[in-house]
Order: structure tokens, then sequence, then C-alpha cells
């Protein structure tokens, strides 16, 4: 149920100059209490999806991927006593790769390059889930037109994020991602049982029609 973004592709002619932006707004983050107003995230939510991510990024590293460790811990953090985490930029790895065919749940991201619209689509479409995708460009009736050859149930254009659709759009996933529909008058549905209420009565106190 979490939409978080797991990749991201980036045209090639775009890409270094991407990554470079973004792996510095990445180095901007603070980990630490997650309850502390000077922390951007806080710890993971159990050792085993900690444990998790750690393996993760090892074997990404064990498959040549590049992973440029960035932010810093905040000065207060206790860091022997949660699960806490710096965030992680992926590069120099495919479309193969593990770190890219799964959901990390953790802040960890890989970013892969495209040449083409069709590939880009092939690339996005290519995964067991599909919750939400995002498309962003400038040309907003291409991102619209792009949008709907994305399989997920939710396609947001410029923007990924809570409140990304709105409250009476139907949310949920397609694949193996979500659990049928919610927000709006689709709720009402997923939250309701249907039953179908039915009385024949005698036909003999309803003849037909003449038969001559």
């Amino acid at each position: 149920m979490c939409f978080n973004i797991k990749r991201i592709y980036v045209h090639r002619s775009r890409y270094d100059e991407f990554v470079d932006r973004f792996k510095a707004a990445v180095d901007e983050i603070v980990v630490g209490d997650g309850l502390h107003p000077e922390s951007t995230i806080g710890p993971l939510n159990n050792r085993r999806q900690w444990e998790s991510v750690r393996a993760l990024v090892a074997e990404t590293e064990r498959q040549g991927g590049n992973v440029d460790v960035l932010g810093r811990a905040h000065s207060e953090a206790r860091w022997d006593e949660g699960y806490f985490m710096l965030p992680s930029v992926i590069t120099g790895v495919g479309q193969e790769a593990t770190v890219v065919g799964c959901e990390q749940f953790g802040p960890t991201v890989p970013v892969l390059p495209f040449d083409d619209e069709d590939q880009a689509v092939r690339m996005a479409n290519d995964t067991d889930f599909g919750l939400a995708a995002s498309v962003w460009s400038t040309d907003v009736d291409h991102a619209l037109t792009v949008g709907r050859r994305i399989e997920a149930g939710s396609v947001f254009v410029n923007s990924h994020r809570v409140g990304s659709s709105d409250m009476t759009m139907p949310f949920g996933g397609m694949k193996r991602s979500g659990l049928g529909r919610n927000h709006g008058m689709w709720a009402i549905d997923e939250c309701s049982e249907l039953q179908a209420l039915s009385h024949r009565p005698d036909t003999s106190a309803f003849p037909g029609p003449p038969t001559d």
C-alpha cells in the first residue's frame, strides 16, 4: 500500500544533470529521531526491514552498482539504539538488478537512463507491482498521454506524494499492488456487501398472454 518512489527513469540526455542535482538534494537529508524538528527522516520500522535494506544495498554493490551514501546523522541521534540508515542513490545498474525490480521500503533508490519513450514505458511496466507512478514533463498533455500507457492504479503528473490525487478519485493498484479501490464512492463500494433480494411470486396468479 506504499506508493513511495521505488525507481527513477531519466532520459539519457538529462541523466547526468539529474543525478548530480538529485544527489545534492539527498545529501541535505538529516537522519535522526523522527520527532526531532531538525531530522528529515527517522529510523526504519524494525530490525528485519533494516537488515533487508542493508543486504539489498550490499548485493547492489556486489553486482557492480554504484552506491552513493549521502546525508548525515543528526548530532543527537543515538545511532546504536535504533534502525537508522543514511540514504543512498544507486546508479550503474540495469533493469535486471534486484534493487530495481523489488520494493525496497528503505532510503535507497536506483536511477536508470532511457533512450526513448517506448523504452521508458516498457521499463516502467516491467514489474509485478503497479500501485502508483508519476510522469514529469513541461508538456502536460504529452505526460498525460504517456501516463495512460503505464500499468499503475494511479499515475500522477509532475507530483508524487500524499495528496497527489484528489480524495474523490479512486486509489488502488494493478497487478500485485493495493487492496481493491478506496477514496470517493469507490470506498463505499469496497466497504459494503452487495445483496440481491429477490421474490418470485406464484406465476399462476399472473396468467400469461392468450394463446388463441
